[in-house]
């Protein structure tokens, strides 16, 4: 979904994003526009693939990348956070299974095929959910 268009799917996401005191990391580079997805067939291109965060502040640096192969239609993005102890600890503490001896000898790397998978569809139906009936009702 285009967030930069004024369709009303993305006034719903819009507002979810302010509510939720979220922040989009490509806006960080005003001067940079790169499309996520394009369709050179179709000499279509548009910014639909996001990362959000709750503290711009953090963000170092934020990338589309335009591999020389890529066999999506969505180009990879990347964000680059910097991330305090505490953060670590709650990361490591749920898992139990880490001990640290400081901050920059570990740096976590989320992976999908470790993740609570059914935790993540729940959480993000409940989320979503009021979004999809209000998109439909209308």
């Amino acid at each position: 979904m285009d967030l930069d268009r004024g369709c009303p799917g993305s006034m719903l996401v819009k507002e979810f994003i302010i509510d939720s005191s979220l922040k989009r990391c490509d806006t960080i580079n005003y001067d940079i526009y790169l499309s996520t997805y394009y369709d050179d067939s179709l000499g279509h291109a548009s910014c639909i693939d996001y990362i959000l965060v709750s503290d711009i502040e953090n963000v170092l640096a934020f990338t589309v990348l335009v591999p020389d192969i890529n066999l999506s239609d969505h180009r990879p993005i990347i964000v680059d956070y910097h991330c305090n102890d505490s953060v670590f600890n709650d990361i490591y503490s749920c898992r139990g299974s880490f001990v640290k001896s400081k901050a920059s000898d570990c740096i976590p790397q989320l992976r999908w095929d470790n993740a609570n998978l059914d935790m993540y569809r729940k959480l993000t139906e409940a989320s979503l959910r009021p979004i999809y009936d209000k998109l439909i009702s209308d």
